[in-house]
């Protein structure tokens, strides 16, 4: 797991969550720092499956509705209950993730890597590997 101490710096705590999240994701660390994101070829990157997840929404929502207009509904408190506290938990550490691995390109060239250059300005190699692999993580979720 990501230890912390005070005096731990941006670069090493990117490292760490890294290391974290590849033992749990059961891949070698270059998999994350090399990721690219391929339409067609990354898992669940074409189209086709944010747009059938949309239509599915947006036809599924109502007929749910019309399905259950004279019924009790289930009782699905602590399901609900858990399934938020898991979308939470992970938000906060996917944005926790973000701003630890953009802050650590500042500690590590602070005069290349500005306010406006980290949040307006990164390019491809920039955004290639870390931070494309939290964007799809997020993706995901």
């Amino acid at each position: 797991f990501i230890t912390l101490n005070s005096n731990m710096a941006a670069q090493e705590l990117r490292d760490n969550m890294i290391s974290t999240l590849a033992s749990a994701l059961n891949v070698d660390t270059k998999v994350i720092n090399n990721f690219e994101f391929q339409v067609d070829t990354t898992p669940l990157s074409n189209i086709k499956y944010p747009m059938t997840a949309v239509i599915t929404f947006c036809i599924g929502i109502p007929l749910l509705q019309n399905f259950m207009r004279n019924r009790i509904s289930p009782p699905l408190k602590y399901l609900i209950l858990f399934h938020n506290l898991f979308l939470c938990i992970a938000s906060a550490t996917l944005a926790i993730f973000l701003m630890v691995t953009l802050y650590s390109f500042h500690e590590k060239s602070p005069s290349e890597y500005g306010p406006f250059r980290i949040y307006c300005g990164l390019d491809y190699y920039d955004q290639k590997g870390v931070l494309t692999t939290i964007y799809y993580i997020n993706y995901l979720l």
